[in-house]
Order: structure tokens, then sequence, then C-alpha cells
């Protein structure tokens, strides 16, 4: 069409953000999966971790370990919460790019709709224009001596 929409390039950058948030929230999801099972894998050790032990060294050991372990749990925690916020910023970004694209996009539909009639009604003029110079011609012809 020859009327194109004023607001295309914005609308093309609107994409390319949301496209961003939308890598974005992947790759803050995938960090977080990751913290995750890291965490789950800490549990699963301490978990099986043996519960007694036989010499005091060996007592000594298993605190030191369980300790040890406590301590990374925690900060393994906090790594999980950072990353679940960062998924929760990378949500609402990509949300916020969704609406101001989609705003775009419903004006270019309008655009297009209305530029779509307006092609539409010129056709019909130039169509209406040409039956009625053809009609003119035939009837001059026929109303003749």
């Amino acid at each position: 069409m020859a009327n194109t929409f004023r607001l295309a390039g914005v609308l093309r950058l609107r994409k390319l953000t949301e496209d961003r948030a939308k890598l974005r929230l992947a790759g803050a999801g995938a960090e977080l999966d990751g913290a995750l099972e890291r965490a789950g894998g800490l549990a699963a050790y301490v978990e099986s971790s043996p519960e007694g032990a036989g010499t005091s060294a060996s007592l000594a050991a298993l605190a030191a370990s369980r300790a040890a372990a406590g301590a990374m749990y925690s900060v393994l925690e906090s790594e999980v919460r950072l990353k679940a916020q960062t998924v929760d910023e990378a949500r609402a970004a990509l949300q916020q790019a969704r609406s101001e694209a989609m705003g775009l996009e419903k004006l270019q539909e309008r655009h297009d709709r209305a530029a779509a009639l307006a092609e539409g009604r010129t056709e019909q003029a130039a169509l209406d224009e040409v039956a009625s110079s053809a009609w003119h011609r035939t009837s001059g012809r026929t109303a003749g001596p």
C-alpha cells in the first residue's frame, strides 16, 4: 500500500525489546533452575550422610561437614531468592514490553484497515468514473440523428 504505517519503525523497536525481554526471562529461568538443582543436590547429600560416627575424629569431621553444608545451603537459598526475584523482574519487563507492542500493533491494524478502505474507495471511484464515461459515450451515440 502506498499509505504506510508511520510508526512501523517504533513497532519494530518494541518487538525487539519484547524479544530481548523473552531472552532475559529464559536466561533468568535457566539460572534459577540451576540454583534450585544445586540446592537440591546439597540437601540430598546432607540427608545421605551418616547419622553416627564411630570415633571422635569422624564425629568432628561429620560435624564440620554438616556445618559447611549448612552454610553452603544458606548461601544457595540466598542465591535462589535472588534468582527468583530476577525471574519476577524479567517476567514483569516482558509483560510491559508486550503491552507496549500490543498498543502499537492495534494502531497498525486500525491503520491498515483504514488504508484498505481508502484504497477500496479510490478503486470504486475510478471504476465509477470509467463506467460513467462509457455510459455517456454509448448514450450519446444512440441519442443521435
